[in-house]
């Protein structure tokens, strides 16, 4: 069927303009873009939809996300707490939580974004005290990549003290001497043994309605395409479910796009087999991604200054991969045509980046993600490298949320140094690098369309209980509203290889849209947390649509 879309808000994210006229769908793709009446004249059968004064803009993309594990989580016993409110509200609703909800045999309590750094650890005995010895629960801050579990929790998992640690585990032990609380190594070995590999995990009913609640939570925030890493790559299907992917695709029952980032380490036969495999409208591979480093919450971040977070004390980081295979790894990738992102945290981290991409000398448009910490040698060396090469930033702004420093809850990384480096968006874009934003790294954090955007624009000013409230955090770093929408989309469909069909409103390109219901374009930012998203269409259909 034909539509008509009429607003005076059309946000165009090519040039940044906005036009006061019409969008015209057909099927699943954009028919035209333009003056309404001539719209009305050339398309006189359409359905018209009058939009207002609403902003309309190409689908919003969500470029690095943890889509399926996140949903599986959703799917368990499992209660998300929020780190922003005070303990002891926190620790009644984990109490009110295991004491209302039953659970079968064998099964665990998995609550999960509790913000250890600022509320004090609570550890396995604690665990033990609070909710009694034979129940099984697993506290778990998915940012920190650590938790406690309980003695029940550990028993169920099978793990005993004195199993073998690996090395890059960091341990916080009990006064006997046994494991209290575990980050990293050990802790993904034992999490997911429950969250991912669960037996009940492969029900086809389960699965569905996992792809569903997130789909679905996505949509309600105006994303129409999104992208779920796969960073462990080869042989680690139970964290994405491929196969009822490409048959929901086949069937027509996804809602979303769904992009598939898989391992830089995999084999080049597997990276070539899994584009093959992922190259639908729906489901589509779009790249490889490495660690270079992990980062400041989990204090594994590279960097030149020695700081104080998680559990280290004085530690300048290092590097979390063979560099050496990383690099042979990326010229592989570029030479096949390929983009390559990876995570790197701290400044050493990116600057060995950049090296690597630059010593492979390729047009392919690599990416770095998350560039926490960036001083201005940072800068100069991004300026050198975007004058012969392509280069997007994945960042994620809104985790300014958790790292801001304040009174409460400082992030010791050299208070001066964090504050001059931290989440430098402008100063990237200055100096030549695209910028994707608007990624929650989900379920790091949750994909609030309206705290992604107040964050990029505000820098915390708004937030009544940040202590940058009215100052704003590092303020010279933000981007303004038509920069974010132009992130989040055309830059986005950059970040994920389909920027020849998507990211922007032109004839020919899918017919993604993502609808607001309101004029960003007009709003005072003061009204950000009023935001809400109206419509989400994908393909031509909506996939959201605001109870009225």
């Amino acid at each position: 069927m034909v539509k008509i879309y009429l607003s005076k808000c059309i946000f165009l994210s090519e040039t940044g303009d906005c036009l006061d006229g019409a969008i015209v769908t057909d099927g699943g793709n954009i028919a035209f873009v333009g003056d309404r009446q001539e719209a009305l004249q050339e398309f006189p059968e359409g359905k018209v939809i009058d939009l207002g004064n609403r902003t309309v803009t190409a689908g919003l993309i969500e470029t690095h996300s943890h889509i399926y594990a996140g949903g599986r989580f959703e799917q368990l016993v499992s209660l998300c707490v929020d780190p922003a409110e005070a303990e002891d509200v926190i620790m009644q609703k984990m109490k009110d939580f295991v004491e209302t909800t039953p659970i079968e045999k064998d099964r665990i309590y998995l609550i999960y974004n509790y913000d250890f750094a600022s509320a004090k650890k609570i550890t396995r005995y604690g665990l033990d005290e609070m909710f009694g010895k034979e129940t099984p629960v697993i506290l778990a801050d998915i940012s920190l990549h650590g938790g406690a579990f309980s003695s029940k929790a550990l028993e169920l998992l099978g793990y005993k003290d004195g199993d073998f640690i690996p090395q890059e585990t960091e341990v916080q032990y009990e006064e006997d001497g046994k494991i209290g609380y575990i980050v990293e190594g050990l802790f993904w070995p034992l999490f997911t043994d429950f969250v991912l590999t669960d037996d009940r995990m492969g029900n086809r009913q389960i699965i569905d309605k996992t792809i569903d609640t997130m789909q679905d939570f996505f949509a309600g925030n105006g994303y129409t395409t999104l992208v779920d890493m796969i960073p462990t790559g080869s042989g680690n299907e139970e964290q994405w479910n491929q196969e009822r992917y490409l048959q929901r695709q086949a069937e027509g029952t996804l809602k979303l796009r769904t992009g598939v980032c898989l391992s830089l380490t995999a084999d080049k036969e597997e990276w070539i087999e899994r584009k093959k495999i992922l190259s639908g409208e729906y489901v589509f591979f779009c790249g490889l991604k490495g660690f270079v480093d992990g980062g400041f919450i989990n204090s594994t971040a590279w960097t030149t200054h020695p700081y104080e977070t998680g559990l280290n004390k004085g530690r300048c980081g290092a590097p979390t991969c063979d560099l050496e295979l990383y690099q042979r790894k990326i010229i592989e990738a570029n030479e096949l045509g390929i983009p390559v992102r990876v995570h790197a945290e701290g400044d050493k981290a990116i600057s060995e980046a950049l090296r690597m991409y630059e010593v492979s000398d390729s047009q392919v448009i690599n990416q770095v993600e998350h560039c926490t910490s960036m001083p201005d040698y940072i800068m100069d060396q991004i300026r050198e490298y975007t004058k012969k090469h392509p280069l997007i930033f994945n960042m994620q702004p809104v985790f300014l949320y958790m790292e801001a420093p304040t009174e409460e809850h400082p992030v010791d990384v050299g208070n001066e140094f964090y504050n001059k480096t931290a989440v430098r968006v402008r100063s990237a874009m200055n100096a030549g690098a695209m910028v994707s934003l608007g990624s929650a790294d989900f379920p790091a954090t949750f994909p609030s369309i309206s705290d992604h955007i107040r964050v990029c624009v505000n820098r915390l000013d708004d937030e009544e209980s940040s202590f940058y409230y009215k100052t704003g955090y590092t303020p010279q770093e933000a981007v303004t509203i038509r920069e974010f929408l132009t992130s989040a989309t055309y830059i986005a469909a950059k970040a994920i290889g389909r920027d020849d069909c998507m990211g922007v409103l032109k004839k020919g390109y899918k017919a993604d849209l993502t609808v607001f219901d309101c004029n960003l374009i007009e709003m005072d930012r003061s009204e950000y947390k009023d935001i809400t998203i109206y419509k989400t269409i994908v393909n031509g259909e909506p996939v959201y649509e605001k109870e009225v």
